[in-house]
This record gives C-alpha cells, structure tokens and sequence, in this order.
C-alpha cells in the first residue's frame, strides 16, 4: 500500500513540473521579440529535444498565437488583422526582393505555400516582420544551400499576408504588381 501511494505522489510531482514547464515556455516565447528555437529551450530545462517538440504541440493547442517557424517557436499575439492571400510567380533569385516589397509596404508575411501536382497543399510558416527577419531568413536559407518551395511548381505559389489595415494589403497588391510578380498578370 505504501508503495503505491509513493508512485502517485511521484507521478503528481511528475505531473505538476511538466505542467509548470509548459507555462514557464509560454512565459518565454510571449517575452521573445522573436523566434526562440526548441534546442534553446531543452538546454534551459535540461530535457531532450523531443520532449519540447511534445510540449509544443500541446501548448499551441492550449495558446493561440503559438506557431513553429523555420527560425523556432514563436508568439504572434493575435491582432486584429487584415489577411490577404496573394499568388505570385517568380524565379529564386528575386526571392528577397519580393519579400522585402511585403514588408517594406507595411506586411507581415504570415507563410508560403505551394499546390503541388501530387501532395496537394504544401505550406511553410515564416512569420516574418521586418527587413532584419528577411536578411536573417535569407542569410540561413543561402547558408542550407536548399532550394526554394517554390521551385517544385516552377516558381508559383502564395502568401498569406497580414496588416493592421486593409490599405496597406492593397499598396503591397499594387506594388507586387509593378514588379510583375501577381501570377496570371
């Protein structure tokens, strides 16, 4: 009998950490000005890798505004936004003018995604918020040597954008538009 009652006490001790890990990485992502990287948070609590993929999904479950980026995990507080949807075509190489066209009109570039003729919808979030997300992005994506997303429906694809007003979704159309980037334009 004593046995038992010192595994559950075990197990709601057990319990109880997991649970306060959980906030305490809520508590850190909502403090990050960016994206914090799930290595980064296993080294602070002193767990594997995979026991934060784990919490992960049970947190974005649990807290809207939490997504996993290429960069990490990241807090998007949810605003009252504006989002458009804009189909673009273009090689790899004009990839950070297009982006920086988004941001520097006033956008937040929410993710990139792909109708690929046998897997369907394919769809990577990038979150990104400035022209230093952009560089930084950039500089990592140059480093991988990987080949963009876009490249498997030969430089066709979408983004969803986001802005505080619908104004600003309409500038960055217009702009798109000047650099013939809107596909089926």
């Amino acid at each position: 009998m004593k046995y038992s009652v010192y595994i559950k006490r075990q197990m709601t001790q057990i319990k109880m950490d997991i649970e306060k890990r959980r906030r305490e990485i809520i508590s850190i992502l909502k403090g990050s000005p960016g994206a914090v990287k799930g290595t980064e948070l296993a080294e602070r609590f002193k767990v594997t890798r995979q026991v934060i993929v784990k919490d992960m999904s049970v947190i974005k479950a649990m807290e809207p505004g939490i997504v996993s980026t290429s960069e990490g995990y990241l807090f998007m507080p949810s605003m009252n936004l504006y989002r458009r949807v804009f189909l673009v075509s273009h090689g790899g190489e004009k990839m950070k003018d297009e982006l920086s066209v988004i941001i520097g009109s006033g956008g937040i570039i929410e993710d990139i995604v792909v109708e690929h003729p046998y897997y369907g919808e394919l769809k990577a979030n990038l979150y990104l918020r400035s022209m230093k997300d952009i560089e930084r992005f950039a500089d990592k994506f140059n480093e991988s040597g990987a080949t963009p997303l876009s490249a498997l429906t030969g430089g066709e694809h979408m983004h969803t954008v986001a802005a505080p007003e619908e104004e600003i979704l309409d500038v960055i159309e217009e702009e798109l538009r000047k650099r013939g980037y809107l596909a089926g334009e």
